[in-house]
């Protein structure tokens, strides 16, 4: 592609004087350059881009995007911008011929549900008959294939993300669901995407060693808001903190405001009419739904938060009512969210989750004390990563302490951090009348198993964290840990002891 027709759409790159060469491809990775190739210095969080000038250079690199006036060789093209990470997110999506001009684009965000609902959206609108995408924590799927690959971050860079959404493209997509997390908004990699639909599902503490402060926090999500077109349907759960906030950052023409407390002015509301472990009868109005009552196949108040979401997401693609209830019927939970973990003994019941703020901490374990048989325990085991927002510890503790009968605190990905200072941190929110229901095992596995080991029969456990992840980061190196798999073994050991 010539440099001329990569730069005709983009606004605020202006085409620099000189040669119009030929692009070979488009890149903020100085590995991946190679003769002929764009390559934009990008200022990240501890790595600057223009260091790398004189090795894209060597490699052959013929256009420079920078923010800052460089040497250069003859021939090379330079181009000065503000904003390299802007600047980088549209030239990928010009370099892949604008893809989400071809897709109705549904983005989530929040700080809990943002996984469940583009889940929830996918399942609904494919049994309604959209081919979809879905891009998000727990994998990606382009509609080539039925399988999920797997993610390495909640919203790719900018670079993946639009290279994705031309696959989905390729492969006759009408729709993609995409989660879209905090730092990419803050770091503008889906600025130059065409958004349809933006969903707002809740703001709780969540990632303060980034933002700083919830008022910065709120704003990064709002931002998704502000990229939406007239055109558009923001769908905000005005039940929630900062939900004004997000309305007002929205330029749409259409609002649907969702509530599970009746809130005046809402579009659609859902009355929880029964609660068991399998699922909640609820009853649905507006939207096109009448008084309509159906029992969606996952526990929890908060899943009722996330359907509701997801209804108003399918009915703004298009979908019906009598469209949208036999799908809700048979809806699947994400991988890691309130998955059972099968007891060869048929005694306990454990669950693993992804739960890891303190919001969706209680959400779980409130979700789930129903579950629990007269005169048993609800158990839970989490941890708090390291190197991440450390304000959130303690928090935890407190909910686990006053929700659960039993506690084991352990590692979760301490990273850097030393994990006996993080669980230090969380125990320090324990309140001392709960001291005695409390344990602590640095090691994962071994608290797992001593977790599973002390329950007693009906008790129910759950294991949050990490949810569908497969790994445990130990300093720099990821190391194999599925919960799911820990769980399994320790009550395989627990039913043979018990024989």
């Amino acid at each position: 592609m010539r440099l001329s027709r990569l730069l005709s759409e983009i606004p605020g790159i202006p085409f620099p004087k000189g040669s119009d060469p030929v692009i070979q491809g488009v890149t903020d990775d100085s590995r991946k350059v190679g003769e002929g190739w764009l390559f934009v210095a990008r200022r990240g969080q501890n790595v600057d881009g223009h260091q790398y000038i004189p090795s894209v250079l060597a490699a052959g690199a013929s256009v420079l995007v920078v923010e800052e006036p460089v040497e250069t060789r003859n021939g090379v093209v330079t181009i000065q911008v503000e904003d390299a990470s802007l600047a980088l997110a549209h030239l990928c999506e010009a370099w892949c011929e604008h893809p989400t001009r071809e897709l109705d684009l549904v983005g989530v965000t929040g700080t809990n549900g943002k996984t469940t609902v583009t889940w929830l959206i996918h399942q609904l609108v494919r049994q309604g008959g959209v081919r979809s995408g879905f891009v998000g924590t727990v994998g990606i799927q382009t509609g080539r294939l039925p399988a999920i690959q797997p993610a390495t971050m909640t919203t790719p860079p900018a670079t993946e993300l639009s290279a994705l959404l031309a696959d989905m493209v390729e492969a006759r997509c009408e729709a993609c669901l995409m989660e879209v997390s905090s730092h990419a908004l803050d770091q503008r990699r889906v600025d130059a995407l065409q958004f349809s639909i933006a969903v707002f599902t809740n703001l709780t503490g969540d990632h303060l060693d980034y933002h700083q402060d919830m008022e910065s926090y709120a704003a990064a999500k709002a931002r998704l808001f502000d990229l939406l077109h007239e055109d558009g349907t923001a769908i905000v759960n005005v039940d929630a903190e900062a939900s004004e906030i997000m309305m007002g950052a929205s330029r749409a023409k259409h609002l649907i405001r969702v509530s599970t407390q009746s809130a005046p002015n809402s579009d659609l509301t859902a009355e929880v009419c029964r609660e068991h472990s399998e699922g909640t009868e609820i009853e649905l109005e507006g939207l096109g739904f009448k008084g309509t009552r159906v029992t969606i196949p996952l526990p929890g108040r908060h899943n009722v938060e996330n359907v509701l979401c997801s209804v108003a997401a399918a009915r703004a693609l298009g979908l019906s009512a009598e469209q949208i209830v036999p799908a809700l019927e048979v809806l699947r939970a994400p991988p890691g969210r309130l998955e059972p973990v099968e007891d060869p003994a048929r005694e306990v019941k454990v669950f693993v989750d992804y739960a890891h703020t303190d919001d969706a901490l209680c959400q779980v374990l409130t979700a789930m004390r129903p579950a629990v048989p007269d005169g048993a325990q609800l158990h839970v085991l989490f941890g708090c990563g390291g190197d991440r927002d450390s304000s959130k510890r303690p928090r935890m503790a407190k909910v686990a302490a006053s929700l659960a009968d039993r506690v084991m605190v352990t590692s979760d990905n301490p990273r850097t951090e030393d994990p006996e200072a993080i669980i230090r941190d969380i125990l320090a929110g324990i309140p001392e009348s709960a001291g005695a229901q409390v344990d602590h095992e640095v090691e994962r596995g071994r608290a797992i198993r001593q977790a599973v080991s002390i329950m007693d029969p009906d008790d129910v456990l759950i294991v949050a964290g990490k949810g569908h992840e497969d790994y445990q980061i130990l300093g720099t190196h990821r190391i194999a840990f599925d919960d799911r798999s820990h769980v399994a073994e320790a009550l395989q050991l627990r039913s043979v002891e018990g024989c």
